[in-house]
């Protein structure tokens, strides 16, 4: 990647790198919720932390069917681009991954975050460090193992001329404008989630001095980031992260949208607000086809009926305190219909 120095301010060179589209990478979070190891784990340390929260220790949070392997499938069959695939975890691999494969490396928690944190098992706080992968390219994309490459898609889709594409959606579907006391008031109104993007709202808000808001949330799907903005907006955060290192997630936790709208207040993101369809407008999709960057289900059996008939360039297979085991099954089948071909990435 080739580098222009523009000037020299004090110990601090700032440089433009030069966008190079052959040249983005793909970060994934995974974990087998079932391995005897990692229960073992789990279980030591939510009775030494006295955690019962269904919402942060529940087995379905950390329920594995096979999704990072057709997230994979979706990713070379749609974006053969991608020049490397880091899979980042806690000493664990996928049983079919096929590890000799040149274009995907496992990374283990031990390689990015202090050792005192590990294990970890609160992906919002894993999402701090994965811009410190060795070897990973400035460019990259970030996704959980439930997200996917619906369609065929190409770097401008992620990136405006080098900038990061920020896809965003109203928080809580409000567009209403907020001030920083309004914060304050609407924890006890919003989900468990919802309070730790909030969180990151009052972070910005401090930083930039902002008065008049419109809220955004990042839209539950994959995402695209510049490495060293990530690494640099790590640092400013840095002393009020670390009052916030929870093992499990918690009400006090950060969301990666720090860093996404972080960029965004320093002119080295674009945001793009998504168009937000209603539930009802999503299952009559044959009325009048839906136009969608990305879709995120929610209610899984009607979702999953509905994304064999529409096609977003991304989609998400999201998990909640209401996914029970026949909604995994139909999930599993729903995936092998969509991508059935076996992949480099497995054996």
């Amino acid at each position: 990647m080739s580098v222009m120095i523009l000037k020299f301010i004090g110990f601090k060179v700032l440089t433009i790198m030069k966008f190079d589209k052959t040249k983005i990478d793909m970060v994934y979070l995974w974990c087998d919720g079932s391995d005897a190891s990692f229960i073992k784990r789990k279980q030591m340390y939510i009775r030494e932390e006295n955690k019962m929260n269904k919402l942060s220790v529940g087995d379905i949070r950390f329920y594995d069917n096979d999704e990072l392997k057709y997230s994979l499938r979706s990713l070379e069959q749609n974006a053969p681009w991608i020049r490397h695939v880091y899979i980042v975890t806690d000493r664990q691999a996928p049983k079919w991954l096929n590890t000799s494969y040149d274009k995907v490396t496992v990374i283990d928690h031990s390689d990015i975050m202090p050792k005192n944190n590990i294990p970890c098992f609160n992906s919002s706080f894993i999402e701090r460090y994965i811009a410190f992968i060795p070897g990973l390219s400035e460019y990259f994309l970030y996704g959980n193992d439930d997200t996917f490459f619906g369609e065929k898609v190409t770097p401008s889709f992620f990136y405006d001329s080098g900038k990061p594409i920020v896809r965003v959606k109203y928080f809580n579907g409000d567009s209403r404008y907020y001030d920083y006391e309004d914060l304050v008031k609407l924890r006890d109104r919003v989900s468990f989630w919802g309070v730790s993007v909030l969180n990151s709202w009052k972070m910005l808000f401090k930083q930039y001095g902002l008065q008049h808001q419109q809220l955004f949330e990042l839209h539950h799907n994959i995402d695209s980031f510049v490495r060293s903005d990530y690494i640099e907006a790590y640092e400013r955060y840095q002393p009020f992260l670390m009052l916030s290192q929870n093992r499990f997630r918690d009400t006090s936790d950060y969301q990666r949208l720090l860093f996404s709208l972080d960029a965004s207040f320093q002119n080295r993101a674009v945001i793009k607000l998504e168009k937000q369809y209603s539930r009802l407008r999503k299952y009559l999709f044959w009325l009048k086809p839906l136009k969608l960057d990305g879709y995120c289900i929610q209610d899984k059996p009607l979702s999953l009926l509905a994304l064999s008939f529409i096609h977003p360039k991304l989609f998400c297979i999201n998990n909640s305190d209401r996914t029970v085991a026949s909604h995994k099954i139909l999930e599993k089948r729903f995936l092998e219909k969509r991508f059935p071909n076996k992949s480099f990435f497995e054996k």
